[in-house]
């Protein structure tokens, strides 16, 4: 029911934006669906969160497979921390465990036209770990760390 408002007011709001001449919307019937409180500040990926599963929910009723599996199909990538061992070079094995991913966390930072790149590289950059078990090596070790892109989301790629 919640899924299904959410859903409708949408449709709503694309509409209005399309279709209209008017240089605003007021998205008041959208925010009441989601029962969002209007007066607190609201985190945007909470809010893509929030409302990215409220859409997987109503079309996960859908009698077509495509608008089933849409949201993930859509916006759903995969991630892995890579954890190597400096002595031995080896990855640890939880390096090939991945996670879905639907949003990338990046540390925007007003520097010209390079901001977005230099974000996605200080995401990816490895970081120095003292003292971690290494199963190859049978001993504690050195290691760096890093996370991976293992696959982007069409709408990233």
């Amino acid at each position: 029911a919640i899924a299904d408002n959410v859903c409708f007011e949408l449709q709503r709001l694309f509409v209005a934006l399309h279709h209209s001449e008017a240089t605003s919307y007021d998205p008041t019937a959208l925010t009441d669906a989601l029962s969002l409180d209007t007066s607190v500040q609201q985190d945007a990926q909470e809010f893509n969160k929030l409302l990215l599963s409220l859409i997987e929910t109503h079309l996960r009723r859908s009698p077509e497979p495509a608008l089933q599996s849409l949201v993930q199909s859509t916006f759903r990538g995969e991630s892995c921390y890579r954890t190597v061992c400096a002595r031995c070079e080896r990855p640890f094995a939880s390096s090939a465990t991945r996670h879905p991913l639907y949003e990338l966390e990046l540390r925007l930072k007003p520097s010209g036209g390079t901001a977005l790149q230099e974000s996605l590289l200080e995401y990816v950059c490895k970081e120095e770990l003292e003292g971690v078990e290494c199963g190859h090596c049978s001993s504690r070790q050195n290691a760096t760390r890093n996370i991976c892109l293992a696959s982007l989301p069409p709408v990233l790629s």
